[in-house]
């Protein structure tokens, strides 16, 4: 590793414990109106790939694409899930906090368990778990749970 990326790494660790130590611990959101930049977003990439598969425009990079298709609905997803609801109070920001450790724990859980099998040859499968779906399915989770937290109330 190189002094820059060593610098790098100090400082924004440096920068991360600043910010965690501040005297209030509330929950940063984007406002309400960010979660329909991230529906837009979403529709936007659903319209593109229905021309794709349509064949109707070609323009002959595919994996380039692909990972356009994969950083836009993962940023889509992510505005979405810090965006604030239409009401926001304590009940709700308790609620998102379970919702936020329930998904990450299931993630991990997830990619663990996928792992074991695929060591123990359970289900050996030629294609390893990637970021982009231990992510999609994170966020999978986060709206499923969401979901159910607010209609247990």
């Amino acid at each position: 590793m190189d002094f820059k990326t060593q610098t790098l790494k100090i400082t924004l660790s440096i920068l991360f414990f600043k910010i965690m130590k501040k005297k209030h611990r509330k929950l940063n959101l984007l406002p309400f109106y960010f979660r329909n930049i991230g529906l837009i977003l979403i529709g936007l990439l659903l319209v593109s790939i229905l021309v794709k598969l349509s064949g109707w425009a070609d323009l002959g990079f595919q994996e380039e694409y692909k990972t356009l298709a994969e950083i836009v609905l993962l940023t889509a997803l992510l505005i979405i899930a810090i965006s604030k609801g239409r009401i926001e109070d304590e009940r709700t920001l308790e609620i998102r906090t379970k919702v936020y450790a329930a998904t990450f724990i299931s993630g991990v859980v997830f990619f663990i368990v996928g792992k074991m099998l695929n060591f123990l040859e359970f289900f050996h499968s030629e294609k390893e778990i990637t970021a982009f779906g231990l992510l999609l399915q994170m966020f999978i989770f986060y709206f499923i749970f969401s979901w159910i937290a607010k209609r247990r109330g």
